[in-house]
């Protein structure tokens, strides 16, 4: 691993690692099976790598070809404006012709371009789409923990019609083990993002990726915010008993 890069293997290597631990002491719960989808995202990406977010050879002949049937189409016949007389060009001809040939230039230059875009544009999508699974496998984290709050442990009560069992049966260590668990699972989403980001050097991918990581040390703050109060809870117990 080079000094100050992010290495995909361990990211995957993480990532396993963290399931194995949430399906060891939560196996029943939704945070397992989406560690699940999370550590078959990250080794997707893995097997693939750029391939992921690389356009088709169709895609590529076709973008190039097409900016080839341009300038032929479209230069030559303006080149075969160019007279000749005994076999020798005219200087009139030539400069009658000249302005022309400049502005078809011009022209099929931007036909080129335009096919590049097309590629690239291509390969934006695919990254964006990446992007966009890992933002919303954020958000599921976020939901997964929406009702682990340390207030359920500090103020037990009695479960109603609408309250989930399953949530409020934790204890304060079982609570503190599930936050940190989302914690970890949020951060090294961000790092996949940093990882897409890194495939693709451009503005809107770039941009999503850090928007991504934002969302991703957002909710990791608010799993600390909420590791913290449990910490708080648990030394004000210890005295007591």
């Amino acid at each position: 691993m080079k000094r100050g890069t992010l290495e995909l293997k361990q990211i995957v290597d993480a990532v396993e690692m963290l399931r194995n631990r949430i399906s060891e002491r939560f196996p029943a719960s939704g945070l397992a099976s989406h560690s699940s989808e999370l550590l078959g995202f990250a080794q997707t990406l893995q097997n693939n790598g750029k391939k992921l977010v690389r356009v088709s050879i169709g895609i590529r002949i076709g973008s190039w070809l097409g900016g080839a049937s341009v300038i032929a189409l479209i230069l030559v016949p303006y080149f075969l404006l160019v007279k000749t007389q005994s076999g020798i060009e005219t200087l009139p001809n030539f400069l009658q012709s000249l302005e022309a040939v400049i502005t078809v230039i011009a022209g099929t230059s931007a036909a080129v371009i335009a096919m590049i875009s097309i590629k690239r544009s291509h390969i934006r999508r695919k990254a964006l789409g990446l992007l966009q699974e890992l933002r919303e496998m954020a958000h599921v984290i976020d939901m997964l923990q929406f009702s682990k709050s340390p207030a359920v442990v500090m103020f037990p009560l009695k479960a109603t019609a609408s309250s989930r069992p399953s949530s409020e049966n934790l204890s304060a260590p079982e609570m503190f083990r599930y936050l940190s668990y989302c914690g970890d699972r949020s951060a090294l989403i961000g790092k996949l993002a940093v990882v897409i980001g890194g495939w693709v050097p451009d503005p809107a991918v770039l941009s999503t990726a850090d928007a991504v990581e934002d969302l991703a040390s957002d909710l990791e703050r608010k799993m600390l915010s909420k590791l913290l109060l449990l910490e708080q809870l648990n030394q004000r117990i210890k005295p007591i008993q």
